[in-house]
């Protein structure tokens, strides 16, 4: 979709807050993005008259708004633009703007524009607690005051942020996160489980996954981790180091599985891997068998995100169990027909994930490289044979059982379709009349 031109809804919005006698400020993400050189998409605006302002908006340009928060006194609308572009009204905090950035949560995100300033090009941005300084040294620093204990979540935002724009959180902030870390239980599980993800879709995320242990937030969101040795956070860490490293190198392969997923994009696909590294060891440790359904449940995320993180991690395990045992040649193709049909759809992305904790595990640079043949083997047969033939109709189907061979239906029905399946796969047969002649050899043999 094409940009749309923001300047003429930037000078609207200015022409409204003017006759309504109201000054009107560009404040938060979209005054740091300008700062960054970076684009903005989300426009946040502080006013007093903040909703009236937006309904008025709205409804001149009849563009759709929703609602944000309609606490008296901190009403907060938003207004759709097209391109999903956003603008945000938002009633403003205090006497003036000076209180109310005073009342927001880094320094980054506490500097504000005049609007009339920001159209005209004549930019003089209040930064009272010194953000282009932080973001220039790439720091992210909380606001004096108790930012967290007004929303503990700030604190998960804290190392979003910095996984995002690839900032260091300064040591007062962490000490500040340590010390209000039992907060964040307070918090609507669905907001912690949505801040979770966006911080594990930055490409960089293992350090700060590194703190988030050190200052103790990890362990009061998920508490299954307190028994967690510190062999099984290094593990956890380098495997999440190993799998960034992976996707850093674009891979094909899982390129492709992210691109026939129509439910879930790239980013989210690898936000859940990194999740999957966090849990793994939940599914090795006989008494919290299915403690990763339990987490994620109790962070209401969706069906579709918990079937996709227990069922990676289950097939990287069996993986692991069995170290594959494809680098060999030739490949036992029987064996890995099995495979691909046991894992179906995950098989890909538990293979990175699989690669990445065996790395973490063994260390051994030797058998590290024979594991990546086998995984690298596996692969390509999924892609250049199995998913193909997996996609065609099929050879024969159950009427044509019940029609040629005269055969009610019966578990026999199920044995002969998947074995000319099979045979199909690796190559054994090619038409159907070949996939006759086996259905007559298998009801034969019974």
């Amino acid at each position: 979709m094409k940009q749309p031109d923001i300047t003429n809804y930037l000078n609207k919005t200015l022409e409204l807050s003017r006759r309504a006698n109201t000054e009107i400020y560009l404040v938060g993400g979209a005054v740091r993005n300008h700062v960054m050189n970076l684009p903005v998409s989300d426009y946040d605006f502080t006013c007093k008259g903040a909703a009236s302002l937006a309904k008025e908006f709205s409804e001149t340009l009849k563009l759709p708004r929703v609602p944000l928060d309609e606490t008296p006194g901190r009403e907060t609308v938003r207004v759709v633009l097209p391109g999903n572009i956003y603008f945000d009204f938002s009633e403003l905090q205090g006497v003036d703007v000076l209180e109310d950035l005073g009342q927001r949560d880094f320094t980054c995100n506490s500097m504000a524009v005049k609007l009339d300033d920001y159209l005209e090009g004549n930019i003089e941005i209040l930064d009272p607690f010194g953000g282009r300084n932080d973001l220039l040294s790439k720091t992210l620093t909380v606001l004096p005051g108790s930012a967290f204990e007004s929303d503990p979540l700030r604190m998960l935002r804290a190392y979003r942020f910095a996984a995002a724009f690839g900032f260091q959180i300064a040591p007062d902030t962490l000490k500040k996160i340590e010390q209000c870390k039992n907060r964040i239980v307070a918090t609507a599980p669905e907001r912690i489980w949505y801040e979770l993800v966006l911080f594990f879709q930055g490409t960089t995320t293992a350090p700060l996954l590194e703190s988030m242990f050190q200052t103790g937030i990890l362990n009061c969101i998920i508490p299954d981790l307190d028994d967690a040795k510190p062999d099984d956070c290094e593990c956890i860490l380098q495997s999440c180091k190993n799998l960034e490293k992976f996707i850093a190198s674009n891979p094909p392969e899982l390129i492709k599985y992210c691109e026939r997923q129509k439910a879930r994009d790239e980013n989210r696909t690898y936000a859940l891997l990194k999740i999957s590294v966090l849990l793994h060891l939940l599914e090795t440790v006989p008494e919290k068998i299915g403690g990763v359904a339990k987490v994620l449940k109790g962070l209401r995320a969706s069906n579709a995100d918990i079937q996709f993180v227990e069922r990676t991690i289950a097939i990287q395990e069996s993986a692991q169990a069995n170290e594959l045992g494809f680098s060999a040649q030739p490949v036992d193709s029987n064996k890995m027909y099995a495979f691909a049909k046991r894992s179906g759809d995950e098989l890909i992305p538990a293979l990175f994930l699989a690669r990445a904790i065996y790395a973490a595990r063994k260390g051994n640079a030797g058998s590290v490289q024979t594991f990546d043949k086998a995984a690298a083997n596996l692969q390509s047969f999924y892609y250049n044979q199995y998913v193909p033939i997996s996609e065609l109709s099929p050879l024969l189907d159950g009427d044509d059982l019940k029609n040629k061979f005269h055969l009610a239906p019966s578990p026999l029905f199920k044995i002969i379709l998947e074995q000319i399946e099979q045979a199909r796969v690796l190559g054994d047969i090619k038409t159907r009349e070949d996939a006759e002649s086996l259905a007559q050899k298998i009801i034969d043999d019974q």
